[in-house]
């Protein structure tokens, strides 16, 4: 895939998560992983959405100890000149989760219809309520970037799987208290067509936000025992080892051609980088 190829050459890991799909996507990414060695390909045993996706990548990332996590989708939507911008202000300790936002200038909405845009722009005020980050624009957009440390505060397993998922990670994050920048970077269409249907899913996703911002508000300033699905024990321990082997969970195969998990579990790395899809994932160090 076009998406693979792009991938800029100091990434020295790359997770290609393939989401059960019913075309040739596996067999493309297997291909390609015998001539990159940075490809692990990873197949999930049923189709679970996006979201479900970028948490089979996510929790390869905290496995290997990558200690930055960006998404990239296999649309070609995402263009990787603009990487740089998304680590520069987690690399200066601005932030623990950056994201990109097409709507901060018109230029960089070009190619964006008027609908798609107004749909952004009420999907992205509504999330400001349920999420609290008032000064986050364009929830939608996919292309973000986490710190290890920050995704390993969250409980991935209850990551809401499918087209909110961006919302679901912004109302976990704010209740831990993360720091999230938004980076200007322009709308780029690929071949592939969005498959959401703007008025539908607002309609859809009402009743989530409405829910997510009493959830946020329980667990943030009334629940006693801490945010949900972080024990005692993994406050305490930035180890991660209360994170499940991705390799155990009945849903995501690692496949055998790829390194081995005593490789992946000896693996040491400074500061390191991830990039996440609908059908790949990204991870690296810094040259």
């Amino acid at each position: 895939m076009q998406t693979l190829s792009s991938i800029p050459t100091y990434v020295d890991r790359i997770y290609a998560v393939d989401d059960a799909s019913t075309d040739n996507t596996f067999q493309i990414i297997s291909e390609q992983a015998e001539n990159d060695s940075r490809i692990v390909v990873i197949k999930r045993r049923k189709n679970g959405g996006v979201g479900a996706s970028v948490v089979c990548g996510y929790k390869m990332a905290l496995f290997e100890k990558i200690e930055i996590a960006v998404v990239m989708a296999g649309d070609g939507q995402m263009d990787p000149v603009y990487l740089p911008g998304l680590l520069d202000p987690i690399i200066e300790g601005e932030a623990e989760f950056t994201k990109g936002n097409r709507l901060f200038r018109r230029d960089l909405r070009c190619g964006m219809t008027s609908w798609r845009y107004f749909g952004n722009v009420v999907l992205s005020y509504m999330n400001m309520i349920a999420s609290g980050y008032w000064r986050v624009v364009d929830p939608q957009n996919g292309y973000i970037a986490i710190t290890w440390k920050a995704l390993n505060a969250i409980n991935l397993d209850s990551i809401y799987p499918r087209y909110a998922f961006e919302n679901d990670m912004l109302v976990k994050l704010n209740v831990h208290d993360i720091r999230v920048v938004n980076v200007p970077i322009p709308a780029r269409y690929g071949e592939e067509e969005s498959k959401i249907t703007y008025g539908s899913f607002i309609i859809r996703t009402s009743g989530y936000f409405l829910r997510a911002f009493f959830w946020r508000l329980w667990k943030k300033y009334m629940a006693s025992n801490g945010p949900d699905g972080i024990s005692s024990e993994a406050r305490q321990s930035e180890s991660g080892n209360h994170i499940a082997s991705p390799y155990d969970d009945g849903v995501c195969e690692l496949i055998p051609n790829t390194p081995s998990q005593e490789t992946l579990e000896s693996n040491s790395r400074g500061t390191s980088y991830a990039m996440l899809e609908t059908s790949k994932l990204v991870g690296g160090n810094p040259k």
